[in-house]
């Protein structure tokens, strides 16, 4: 059974025009900055994750203070993700200088 994909051409041309706007430099490094905040986030879950299954495997509270630790690396790759195309102009201008 086959399936047809529609894709509708507004969202197309605007794709193609973001990408056409933009040349190599500025794209790697807003490619750079998302990846970074994607590691950020990621293994920042990963060891917020990792530290309830240790507490709750010990019977022991969680701690505040060391719970906000671990979500500090979330928070800075939540924004920079909100804030990659003005950081990755940034790191452009600095690779250019």
């Amino acid at each position: 059974m086959s399936v047809r994909i529609r894709r509708t051409p507004h969202s197309n041309r605007r794709w193609q025009k973001m990408f056409n706007r933009m040349d190599a430099p500025p794209r790697g490094a807003l490619m750079l900055v998302c990846f970074t905040a994607a590691t950020l986030i990621s293994l920042s879950l990963l060891e917020f994750g990792l530290y309830l299954a240790e507490c709750h495997k010990n019977h022991a509270p969680v701690g505040l203070v060391h719970s906000g630790l671990l979500l500090i690396f979330f928070v800075l790759g939540v924004a920079a993700l909100v804030r990659a195309r003005a950081v990755a102009r940034w790191i452009a201008n600095k690779l250019d200088e």
